[in-house]
């Protein structure tokens, strides 16, 4: 029996990927409230158990798990902004079972996020468009101010070189890893951090999509390099194209027109789609999108010596247990962030020690 009321719900996540919760934080701004999370990776089991009639925006990369398909009867979806996993036989086959199919077919047209999965869904009957990827619609904190610096998103390391070689300006480089460990409280807040700094850089340089596409809607002049580890072709596909890119060795050799110290403004070829994606969530959910108010959280000092600590300890650390170190020197990679956060909002009087190095 479903309880009488209509509950909102977002997407949660068990991934070492910042990028997931990035596109969880652009679909939180269309909720009125969030009643609950639903984990992307177990959406079968998990709407089969809600008490209400729920609505939920299902955006983002399916599937990394085969829990699959939703349960229709409890489940209110927009399903937009998707990317699917097509190339391994479990994603496939649970796509594609009939159950599968049913519920796209129920849902859609099926927005998605890129033009190869749009061409699976349409070769397969199921109505589909070309949707982009919902963070698209993110907005800037109006008391985020531009600072002088550049952030640099999982660049490989003589593309990182070759950017401090070429600027004065402070190079902050920052990484979509972290620990699957950590909670879900901690993973929201670096994601929107994350999105301070590069909505706060004066440019950002980055092989990651989601630093890529919200550093378009952010207004943050933006270069993609398309690096043989994180560029896919398929993934990228009709994406790539809304901002500036280039190779590695193109970024190396210096033969892009885009200057870090003048970077030229984005075009706005996004912006067609960001507009038709607001108008649909608005639509679904019976709100328009606020920005997330992050600046203002942060001016607490005890608040900001809790993100440095949390900061240094994880997203800063790679998967392997690598480190992506910004170009600050003190000894330690908490005051490096310490660093680079007064950098980023300027002086902060009172900052706390967070606790020992």
């Amino acid at each position: 029996m479903l309880g009488a009321r209509t509950d909102f719900a977002l997407l949660r996540y068990s991934t070492w990927n910042l990028g997931d919760e990035i596109q969880s934080v652009a679909a939180r701004q269309f909720l009125p409230r969030v009643d609950r999370f639903v984990d992307r990776d177990r959406i079968g089991s998990e709407t089969a158990r809600l008490p209400n009639r729920t609505r939920l925006i299902m955006n983002g990369w399916w599937m990394h798990g085969g829990d699959w398909p939703p349960d229709s009867e409890r489940l209110d979806a927009l399903v937009t902004s998707v990317f699917l996993e097509t190339r391994h036989e479990a994603p496939r086959n649970a796509f594609l079972s009939p159950a599968g199919i049913d519920f796209l077919r129920s849902n859609g047209p099926i927005g998605a996020r890129d033009r190869a999965t749009m061409s699976f869904l349409t070769a397969h009957g199921i109505p589909a468009y070309f949707s982009g990827c919902l963070t698209l619609t993110l907005h800037r904190d109006p008391q985020a101010t531009i600072q002088d610096y550049v952030v640099a998103v999982d660049l490989p390391p003589a593309a990182l070189s070759s950017l401090r070689a070429r600027t004065a300006r402070p190079v902050v480089a920052l990484s979509s890893y972290h620990e699957p460990s950590m909670s879900m409280g901690d993973r929201f807040t670096l994601a929107e951090l994350h999105l301070l700094f590069l909505q706060s850089a004066a440019c950002v340089v980055t092989t990651r999509l989601h630093a890529f596409l919200p550093s378009l809607a952010l207004e943050t002049p933006v270069l993609l390099v398309t690096s043989d580890g994180t560029y896919d072709p398929s993934r990228f596909g009709g994406l790539s194209d809304l901002g500036s890119s280039c190779s590695p060795g193109e970024f190396i050799g210096r033969s892009v027109d885009f200057d870090i110290d003048d970077p030229p403004p984005n075009p706005q070829r996004h912006l067609g789609l960001r507009e038709s994606l607001i108008s649909q969530c608005a639509v679904f959910t019976g709100q328009r999108p606020t920005a997330p108010a992050v600046a203002r959280r942060l001016t607490e000092p005890k608040l900001m010596a809790d993100l440095a600590g949390l900061l240094g300890n994880q997203v800063m650390r790679a998967r392997e247990g690598r480190e992506f170190r910004d170009s600050m020197t003190p000894a330690s990679l908490r005051a490096r962030v310490r660093a680079a956060l007064r950098l980023l909002l300027g002086r902060i009087d009172g900052l706390s020690d967070g606790g020992s190095e």
